[in-house]
C-alpha cells in the first residue's frame, strides 16, 4: 500500500468536497430572499475565496508533482551518473592494474633475457679459454664445445619462446665439409631438446641435402638478394618458400635463418666473399619474429659461434689427421 498517495487522494476529495459546498450555498443564498444583504455578500466572499483557494491548491499540487517529478529525474540521473562513475573509477583501477601487470611481466622478461645472455657469454668465455690452450686433451676440447652447442641451442629456444610468447624449435645447421662452391650440402647438427623427438625423424629421412632445397638458404647462399637473413612470419601465405621437407607446415608456419659466417673481402662492385659453415634457425606456429631486436640477437649468437665451429673443425681434423698416423 502506498500511503503518501492515499493520503493525497483524501486531500484531493475534501477540497473537491469543500468546493461543491461552496457552489451549493453560494447557490442557496442566491435564491434565498429572506437572507439580508451584508450576510449574501459574506457568503459570497467565502464562496469566492474557497473557489481561489481551490483553484490555487490544484495549481500548487500540480506544481508540487512536477517539481517532485523532475527532482526524482534529476535523482535518478545523479544515481546513474554515480553508477556509471563507479563503473569509471572501476575500469581506471583495472586499467593501472593491467599497467603494472604489464610493467611487472615486462621487466621480468627483460631480466629472463639479459640473465639468458650473461649465461651464454659466460660459457662462451670458458670454451674460448679452453681452445686457446686452457684444456691439452684434443678429444676434452672436442666435448666441451660439443656440449656448449647444446648448451647454446637450448638457450635461444628459452629466449625466442620469451620473445615470441610462443614454443619455438631451435637447429643449427652445418654444410658439409668439401662441398662445392655452388652447390654446398647441408645437414643438421644439432637441434634443442623438446623438439629433437619428432625433428631427428626428419633429419633421419632426409640426413643431408642440396642448399637450394631450402628457399631459407638458397636466398642467404646465391648472392642475388642483399639479404643475409631470412624472415617470414606467415609461410602459410608466403607463395615462394619451400623446404626438402615438405611437410614442415606441420611443425612452423614462421621461421627466421641467420648464417654463421665471416666475410672475408670486399670487392669493387659492392659485393663480398664470405665463409659460411651453417646457419642457425628459429620456427614457430604463430610468429613474432622482427628485424630490430630478434635477428640482431641471433646474428650475435651466429657470429659468436663461428669462432668456436671453426676451432672445432680444425679439431675434427686434427683428429683425423692423428687417426692416420
Amino acid at each position: 500500500m502506498d500511503f503518501k498517495k492515499d493520503i493525497d487522494t483524501i486531500c484531493n476529495l475534501a477540497s473537491l468536497f469543500g468546493y461543491i459546498l461552496a457552489i451549493v450555498t453560494f447557490i442557496f443564498a442566491v435564491y434565498q430572499e429572506d437572507i439580508n444583504e451584508a450576510v449574501k455578500i459574506t457568503i459570497y466572499s467565502l464562496v469566492l475565496l474557497n473557489a481561489a483557494n481551490y483553484l490555487g491548491t490544484i495549481y500548487i499540487v500540480r506544481r508540487y508533482d512536477n517539481v517532485r517529478k523532475d527532482y526524482n529525474d534529476l535523482d535518478k540521473e545523479k544515481r546513474n551518473l554515480g553508477h556509471e562513475n563507479a563503473n569509471l573509477n572501476q575500469k581506471i583501477s583495472n586499467l593501472h592494474e593491467v599497467i603494472q601487470n604489464n610493467k611487472d611481466v615486462e621487466y621480468s622478461m627483460k631480466s629472463d633475457i639479459s640473465k639468458i645472455i650473461h649465461n651464454f657469454c659466460h660459457e662462451y668465455r670458458k670454451r674460448i679459454y679452453q681452445v686457446q690452450g686452457g684444456e691439452d686433451n684434443l678429444d676434452k676440447r672436442k666435448s666441451s664445445i660439443e656440449k656448449f652447442f647444446f648448451y647454446l641451442v637450448e638457450n635461444i629456444k628459452e629466449l625466442f619462446d620469451i620473445l615470441t610468447k610462443d614454443k619455438c624449435s631451435v637447429c643449427i645447421k652445418l654444410i658439409i665439409p668439401g662441398s662445392s662452391d655452388n652447390d654446398f650440402l647441408v645437414r643438421t647438427y644439432q637441434r634443442d631438446s623438446v623438439s629433437y623427438r619428432e625433428r631427428s625423424k626428419i633429419d633421419a629421412s632426409i640426413p643431408e641435402y642440396h642448399h637450394f632445397e631450402n628457399y631459407a638458404f638458397k636466398v642467404i647462399m646465391d648472392g642475388k638478394s642483399p639479404d643475409v637473413y631470412f624472415i617470414q612470419n606467415d609461410l602459410a601465405n608466403y607463395k615462394p618458400y619451400f623446404n626438402a621437407n615438405e611437410n614442415f607446415e606441420k611443425y612452423y608456419n614462421a621461421c627466421m635463418v641467420v648464417p654463421i659466417r665471416i666475410i672475408t673481402k670486399l670487392l669493387d662492385d659492392g659485393r663480398y666473399k664470405s665463409v659460411v659453415l651453417g646457419f642457425i634457425c628459429v620456427d614457430n606456429l604463430k610468429g613474432g619474429f622482427d628485424e630490430e631486436i630478434s635477428l640482431n640477437l641471433l646474428a650475435s649468437f651466429s657470429d659468436l659461434c663461428f669462432n668456436l665451429f671453426n676451432a672445432y673443425f680444425e679439431m675434427q681434423e686434427e683428429t683425423e689427421a692423428n687417426t692416420l698416423k
